[in-house]
């Protein structure tokens, strides 16, 4: 386990927001950013991403079949924000799960790559239709158009080392899309500590709107778009009420109250953020 200090502020008083799962989230002194400390190391972390996490799985739960459902819906509407954003057909797809949407973007015509560290790689390997990166040494510089991270920001251990691999592998006029889980998401008032996208010990940084914007402009990069995520707000929903059953009577009024602050509030109180970045 190691302890951590404020990534943005690089402050290292901190309070207790809320637990998880047994861990602790804290919350910055000066900067109100939230993340996990003490957590778990790189390669600690590394068992808690077992074939049942749903995202590596190929189990046939009923709530996996739940994913799989939003997800094919998702991956239809990730292609028409990767459509309008991207310069060109190169895309790394980072932190992409078994590769799904890789494929999902070669069958469209895009010349797209994976890596992501907490996959099973000989698994991946096996599928022809994924163009596998194994090893970081092996991305290229100056060469994608596009970069996207879905849902895997909050799961990077060194995001310095993000930020050197996303500045030097992009072109100049590429673009990066990001999705995070919103720490001000609507629903999280109503589940707390069983809102599914705390999500600890995996998740080790919790965005809001403000904080993931000024960890990008810092690095050199200003927000192009932002979109709302609503199918994201009805699956956490659903999948927070999986780990609390006694939601289940409430959930018609807080999937109406959450969908309508997220349409009346905009991007920036969507459950999910997405954010389109390109380099200043």
């Amino acid at each position: 386990m190691e302890t951590v200090g404020c990534y943005i502020c690089k402050s290292s008083d901190q309070k207790h927001f809320i637990k998880n799962n047994g861990f602790n989230i804290v919350k910055c002194f000066n900067c109100s950013h939230i993340y996990l400390s003490p957590r778990p190391d790189a390669y600690e972390v590394e068992k808690y991403y077992s074939s049942s996490y749903m995202p590596h799985s190929s189990e046939k739960t009923l709530f996996s079949r739940l994913y799989r459902l939003v997800q094919s819906y998702a991956f239809k509407w990730k292609f028409g924000i990767v459509s309008s954003f991207s310069t060109g057909k190169n895309v790394l797809d980072f932190g992409g799960g078994k590769g799904d949407f890789v494929k999902f973007l070669n069958k469209h015509g895009y010349n797209s790559s994976l890596y992501d560290k907490n996959v099973e790689q000989s698994a991946v390997l096996k599928d022809q239709e994924v163009k596998v990166i194994s090893s970081l040494k092996d991305i290229k510089t100056n060469h994608f158009d596009l970069i996207t991270m879905w849902h895997s920001l909050e799961h990077i251990h060194d995001l310095d080392k993000l930020f050197f691999l996303i500045n030097s592998c992009l072109k100049r006029s590429g673009r990066v899309i990001v999705s995070v889980p919103n720490i001000k998401a609507p629903e999280m008032i109503f589940f707390k500590e069983f809102w599914v996208a705390l999500d600890s010990p995996r998740h080790l940084n919790h965005f809001s709107s403000e904080s993931l914007g000024k960890i990008f402009k810092d690095k050199g990069y200003i927000v192009e778009n932002k979109k709302r995520m609503l199918h994201d707000t009805a699956f956490n929903i659903l999948m927070s009420i999986k780990e609390k059953p006694v939601f289940i009577a409430f959930f018609p009024f807080i999937l109406l109250y959450s969908l309508i602050t997220v349409i009346i509030g905009g991007p920036d109180r969507s459950s999910s953020l997405m954010f389109v970045f390109k380099k200043k």
